[in-house]
């Protein structure tokens, strides 16, 4: 009977359940946080995408800016 009454009185247990619930907490806060920055990297490399397609300079193929010219020939 001495022992049941230590262990509801123990308070070590109730610490160790905190500290399990905060590492659970964060866990899924960085689960969420991964989430959260995969989509904005996608939305940014589909707007990249889109930005590279724009054809500058009425010149063919739509290279984005690569190859030092604009279209215009001298």
């Amino acid at each position: 009977m001495s022992y049941l009454k230590r262990f509801i009185k123990d308070e070590e247990g109730a610490e160790l359940i905190q500290f399990a619930l905060v590492i659970a907490i964060v866990a899924v806060l960085a689960i969420a946080i991964q989430g959260v920055v995969t989509s904005a990297e996608n939305k940014v490399n589909d707007a990249k995408n889109l930005i590279d397609g724009i054809n500058i300079g009425g010149g063919t193929g739509g290279t984005g800016g690569t190859g030092g010219t604009s279209g215009v020939t001298p």
